[in-house]
């Protein structure tokens, strides 16, 4: 076999694993769990929910012992001022995810 012949195949061949290898990348990545943050942790005003798509999610409060407290839309804030001192949980719900979180009230 020439010696062009051989770097050429071996070009298509690297070509071809590096295309199937960043193509498996993206799907896992894509697969990858969503890590939302309400913060600051305790809060008193102003919930902030971090690391959501740039779109609106339905988000609910939850009391400790499961009950819901409220309920409505976010692009990332919620005002959590008439919530009474305690833990919560909150469940963010957006087109392709759905993730819970704990946080306090002080």
């Amino acid at each position: 076999m020439e010696k062009s012949h051989s770097w050429r195949i071996f070009g298509i061949a690297t070509a071809l694993f590096l295309l199937l290898f960043i193509s498996a990348s993206i799907g896992k990545a894509q697969d990858m769990p969503l890590k939302t943050a309400a913060v600051p942790h305790p809060v008193s005003d102003i919930l902030y929910v971090k690391n959501i798509p740039c779109e609106q999610v339905h988000f609910t409060i939850y009391n400790a012992l499961g009950q819901e407290i409220t309920a409505g839309s976010t692009y990332g804030t919620i005002s959590v001022s008439d919530l009474e001192n305690g833990f919560y949980f909150l469940k963010v719900k957006g087109k392709d995810f759905q993730k819970t979180s704990k946080f306090m009230v002080k």
